[in-house]
């Protein structure tokens, strides 16, 4: 599934586009009206997480422009607004979801989360993890070691997730001594993006292992959200 978050506050943007990365959900962030239908039709996006505060997007002729531009486009609007008559007007520009900006954030991420989980549900969507491939201009190593054995493998990523990381070894280990089940510590090294863990082998297959993230901290699980981020928007 991919999502457009729409909201005139950069950091804002971000914050849910992590949200969603964590969720796995594509993100796609735009600054303007112009951008939300370029990106819908471009990446072919029918999701739209938007601000309706914000001084952007502060008005119903926006649902409006982006109804007759969009065929068939989900909406989810973010707003303070109270007032029967607001809500009159929301129902008739008939929107996917309302979310009430007077909610602290953690319960606004929890009604999004609701009403993402109910798109999914509709185009019979299951939750995957959203995997991307390092960039091939910048640093990419993994270091790969076994409880037992002094030596270190190493070698580059060729995706990775939150779940986990396929690699390609430079010198692969014996398949008597790393095979599927198997667990090891890790490093790995993507651009600025440094962190260590643990894994499971769950593929091994030649010169090519998948290891699943095994007991990865809060801090690394972020650092991976905001790598995959930037890939997205590359």
């Amino acid at each position: 599934m991919k999502i457009i978050v729409a909201t005139d506050s950069p950091k804002l943007n971000i914050y849910f586009a992590i949200h969603f990365v964590q969720e796995g959900i594509e993100p796609f962030k735009a600054n303007s009206l112009d951008e939300i239908i370029n990106l819908a039709e471009r990446k072919s996006i029918d999701t739209l997480l938007i601000d309706m505060d914000s001084k952007i997007y502060n008005n119903f002729v926006t649902l409006k422009e982006l109804k007759e531009n969009i065929k068939d486009f989900n909406i989810i609007v973010m707003t303070s607004k109270t007032g029967m008559d607001f809500f009159r007007k929301i129902h008739e520009a008939k929107i996917f979801g309302l979310i009430s900006k007077i909610d602290d954030m953690e319960t606004q991420l929890k009604n999004i989360t609701v009403l993402t989980d109910d798109l999914k549900k509709r185009k019979n969507e299951k939750r995957k993890h959203i995997r991307v491939q390092p960039s091939p201009l910048k640093h990419n190593l993994f270091k790969l070691m076994i409880k037992g054995i002094e030596k270190e493998y190493t070698g580059q990523i060729k995706d990775i997730s939150r779940g986990g990381v396929a690699i390609t070894f430079s010198n692969p280990p014996a398949e008597s001594i790393l095979f599927k089940g198997k667990e090891v510590k890790m490093s790995v090294e993507l651009g600025s993006i440094i962190f260590q863990s643990k894994g499971i082998i769950v593929l091994r297959l030649g010169m090519e292992a998948t290891i699943l993230f095994h007991e990865l901290s809060d801090g690394n699980k972020r650092k991976i959200f905001e790598y995959i981020l930037t890939r997205i928007d590359e």
